[in-house]
C-alpha cells in the first residue's frame, strides 16, 4: 500500500509541475548558452516525460493566438515567468503574445512561421532531468527543400559559435548555438527535420528521434511515460497490472473555442490478458470524492479474498495473471486532493475501498497491515456508510468525510459530461484530472517550496485564473491486449 500512497514519491510529480512557474530556476543555467554550446559534453540518454505531437503546427499557433483563456493568461504576472523561456521554443514566430519585436524580426518572423510550420507535424517534449537549462524542446517534421534551405540560411545568420559535439551514450550529435537578440537556442537541422531547444542536451536527444513524421489518429496526441511521470507506480503497473509504460491520449481540435478536447486514449498490456474487472463505479465512492479533487482514478481490481492482512496480501500480490483473472473484482479509488493547508506542506492522497465483511475484521486487518509506523502512519476511517478511507493525513480524511456528509460538494455535483460516464458506464479503469486545480495548487506549492515564505497576495488573481483551466476524464474497458478509453471534458 505504501507504493500506492507514498507521499514523498507522489510529491515529486507535483514538484515537476511547480517548476514551470519558477522563472528564476533557469536564470543561472542560461549562462551555459552565453558562449555557445558546451563543447565535448558527454551525458547519458534521456527519455521525455511528456510528448505532445500535433498534426498541424498551425493549430498550436492558433491556440496561443486566439484561445480566450490564453489571452487572459498573457495579461497575468505568470505569463512572463513561464512563457519567456517556453514560448520562443514553441513559436518564436508566433505573433504579439510572444513578443514580436523582442524575438525575431518583424515580418520575417511571420513569413518563416507560415512557410515552415504551417501544415507540418510538430512534437513538443518535456524532460524531467536535473541541471537542464530548459526541459522543453520541439521537433518539426517533413521539411521540404525550400524550408530546409531557408533554415540553413537563417542558422548561418544567427549562429553565435561553431557547432559543438554532444555525446549521448554511444551517439554523437553536432549542435549549433544561435542567438536571436536576447534569445539563445540550440538547434540541429537534419535533412527532413528541425530540432530546437534552449538546452543543448535536450536538442541533441530530440534530433536522434527526429525522422519520419509520427502517424496520428487525431489532431493531437499526448504520450505520457508513466515510469518518468509516476515512478512509485512502477511495481503496481508492471508486476501486478501488467500495463505498458506509455499512455497515449488523443485530442480533437475545437475550431470554435480554439482548443483541444479529449476524445480517446489507450494503454497496452505487456502480457496477454487483463486482470481488471468491469462494472459501474459504486455511488458511495463518487460521493466520497470531493468535487475539487485534483485527481482521482478508479478501477476494478482482483479481490484479496483471503483478507487484507499482511500475509494474505503478500500471497495475493505474488499470484500470476491467470489466477488473478479468475478472482472476483472490487472497486478501488486513489484520490489526490491538492496540497496540505498547513505545514508540513505535502500532497494529500487517499485510497478508498468498499467494506467487505464485518467492520471489526476489516479494521483489524488494516490496522495490522499498517502497524509499522516508523516511516509514516496510515489512518483509517469509515465514511459514506460503506467506504473505508486510508490516508497518512488527517486533513485528507476530514475532507472526504465532509464530502460524504454534504458539507462540501462531492463529485456527484460535478457537470454531467464528466460525472455521468462514471455513474452509468461499465468501466475497467477511469482517471479524472482537474488541470485548473493541479496548476493552481502547484503554483502555491512551488512558491512555498522555493521561497519558504507565505504565498503572496499578488499571485492570488493568477491562481484563480489557473483554476479556469479544464478538467478531463478518460474512462475505458479492458480488451485482450489493451485498455481503450473514451474522453470527456
Amino acid at each position: 500500500m505504501e507504493k500506492l500512497v507514498s507521499p514523498k514519491k507522489l510529491a515529486c510529480l507535483f514538484v515537476v509541475v511547480s517548476q514551470m512557474w519558477a522563472a528564476a530556476s533557469f536564470g543561472k543555467a542560461s549562462e551555459a548558452l552565453d558562449n555557445g554550446v558546451v563543447a565535448g559534453l558527454v551525458a547519458s540518454h534521456m527519455v521525455p516525460e511528456y510528448n505532445l505531437t500535433i498534426r498541424n503546427a498551425k493549430l498550436l499557433y492558433q491556440l496561443f493566438e486566439k484561445n480566450s483563456w490564453y489571452k487572459t493568461f498573457v495579461e497575468s504576472t505568470l505569463y512572463y515567468g513561464v512563457m519567456h523561456r517556453l514560448a520562443p521554443v514553441l513559436f518564436s514566430l508566433g505573433g504579439e503574445h510572444v513578443g514580436r519585436e523582442g524575438t525575431w524580426k518583424g515580418r520575417l518572423m511571420d513569413y518563416l512561421y507560415e512557410k515552415i510550420l504551417e501544415n507540418k507535424t510538430a512534437s513538443v517534449m518535456y524532460f524531467h532531468y536535473p541541471k537542464l537549462i530548459s526541459p522543453w524542446g520541439m521537433n518539426v517534421y517533413d521539411l521540404g527543400m525550400m524550408e530546409h534551405s531557408m533554415l540553413q540560411m537563417l542558422i548561418r545568420q544567427f549562429q553565435s559559435a561553431n557547432p559543438q559535439s554532444i555525446t549521448l551514450g554511444s551517439d554523437e550529435v553536432k549542435v549549433t548555438p544561435l542567438e536571436l537578440k536576447t534569445q539563445k537556442f540550440a538547434v540541429v537541422l537534419n535533412e527532413k527535420c528541425l530540432s530546437i531547444s534552449r538546452d543543448p542536451r535536450v536538442v541533441a536527444e530530440l534530433s536522434l528521434n527526429c525522422g519520419a513524421s509520427p502517424q496520428l489518429l487525431a489532431d493531437a496526441q499526448v504520450e505520457v511515460n508513466l515510469d518518468e511521470y509516476f515512478p512509485s507506480f512502477l511495481t503496481l503497473r508492471k508486476k501486478f497490472l501488467g500495463l505498458d509504460k506509455t499512455l497515449k491520449l488523443s485530442f480533437q481540435w475545437d475550431p470554435t473555442h480554439f482548443r483541444f478536447v479529449p476524445i480517446q486514449g489507450e494503454i497496452s498490456f505487456e502480457r496477454s490478458g487483463s486482470i481488471l474487472g468491469l462494472g459501474q463505479i459504486p455511488q458511495e465512492l463518487l460521493e466520497a470524492i470531493p468535487a475539487d479533487a485534483v485527481f482521482h482514478g478508479q478501477g476494478w481490481l482482483p479481490d484479496p479474498d483471503q483478507g487484507l492482512n499482511k500475509e494474505s496480501l503478500l500471497v495475493h500480490l505474488k499470484k500470476g495473471p491467470v489466477e488473478l483473472q479468475t478472482l472476483s473484482k472490487i472497486p478501488v479509488a486513489l484520490v489526490y486532493l491538492g496540497m496540505a493547508s498547513s505545514k508540513p506542506i505535502t500532497p494529500l492522497t487517499a485510497v478508498l475501498l468498499l467494506k467487505r465483511g464485518s467492520n471489526d475484521q476489516i479494521f483489524s486487518d488494516l490496522n495490522l497491515l499498517f502497524s509499522e509506523k516508523t516511516k509514516f502512519e496510515v489512518k483509517l476511517r469509515s465514511v459514506c456508510k460503506n467506504v473505508v478511507v486510508l490516508s497518512p493525513y488527517e486533513e485528507a480524511i476530514e475532507k472526504i468525510q465532509s464530502s460524504c456528509e454534504h458539507k462540501i460538494p462531492s463529485f456527484k455535483q460535478m457537470p454531467e459530461n464528466v460525472r455521468k460516464p462514471l455513474e452509468t458506464e461499465m468501466i475497467s479503469l477511469a482517471a479524472f484530472l482537474n488541470f485548473g486545480r493541479l496548476f493552481s495548487s502547484a503554483l502555491e506549492f512551488g512558491w512555498m517550496l522555493q521561497k519558504q515564505t507565505p504565498f503572496p497576495a499578488e499571485l492570488k488573481p493568477p491562481q484563480r485564473m489557473l483554476e479556469g483551466l479544464p478538467a478531463i476524464l478518460f474512462y475505458g474497458t479492458a480488451k485482450e491486449d489493451r485498455i481503450l478509453f473514451k474522453g470527456a471534458s
